[in-house]
């Protein structure tokens, strides 16, 4: 089996934490020229001395200049909240999982607040119906219908913790409402997994062939969920694209 360890930021990403360096500079910089602004208006008040007003502004400048490049001094080239990178020359079943749960939690972040474990109750029909649709091999999909509100995220929810403490089962999940359409569902799984997982030196180009050579796939489940792809505004381009 591969071993782990962090390797560099896509290029992607790090773009991304240069801008965010760069609006903090100048967010900080507009902050001290609004306090110089100050200052020069309580001196033309007589409240402070000219001469405190330049040494006070020439203070502030430096401060706001200072604090503004401390991210890009003290930066350990990390992007905050971002996925650990996986280093493996195989894909295994534990980093799936893992996988699969970080991309799960990043990707229904907009939906988890409509689930309150407490306060749900279980479709027992509709659960019935799941349970027998992953028994039965030969059928690939199984699509839930229903009225907005009446509970669906909510039941994929909580499907999705009942079935976790199975060690068979491996469970990815989309909120398709807020999925780009631009994109097919394999390429905006295969960009996730490449931010986290590197096989072989590679980014992975094909999920689900990497994940159809995980030793002994035939025995265990891998179930994609995507909630309200109904609710995308480029719904039916999203559709064509699931096989």
């Amino acid at each position: 089996m591969g071993t782990q360890q962090q390797v560099q930021l896509p290029q992607k990403l790090q773009g991304r934490m240069r801008l965010s360096r760069k609006h903090l500079f100048f967010v900080t910089i507009a902050i001290g020229a609004s306090a110089i602004t100050v200052v020069w208006i309580l001196s033309g008040l007589s409240i402070i001395p000219t001469i405190w007003t330049i040494i006070l502004s020439a203070f502030v400048s430096v401060c706001g200049i200072m604090i503004g490049l401390l991210p890009l001094i003290f930066s350990s080239g990390k992007l905050e909240h971002s996925p650990p990178i996986q280093n493996a020359e195989k894909l295994t079943w534990s980093q799936l999982c893992n996988i699969c749960n970080d991309i799960t939690q990043h990707r229904m972040a907009t939906v988890r607040g409509k689930y309150q474990k407490e306060l749900y109750l279980q479709r027992d029909k509709v659960r019935k119906n799941f349970e027998h649709f992953l028994n039965v091999s030969e059928k690939r999909g199984f699509v839930l219908v229903g009225k907005s509100g009446v509970g669906k995220s909510s039941f994929l929810l909580a499907l999705r913790e009942e079935l976790q403490s199975r060690s068979n089962v491996c469970i990815l999940m989309y909120d398709g409402a807020n999925l780009q359409g631009s994109s097919s569902i394999t390429e905006i799984i295969n960009q996730d997994f490449s931010n986290r997982l590197i096989l072989s030196k590679q980014p992975v180009q094909q999920v689900w062939h990497e994940v159809a050579k995980v030793d002994d796939i035939n025995k265990r489940q891998v179930i994609l969920c995507i909630d309200a792809i109904n609710e995308n505004p480029q719904a039916k381009e999203l559709f064509e694209t699931i096989k």
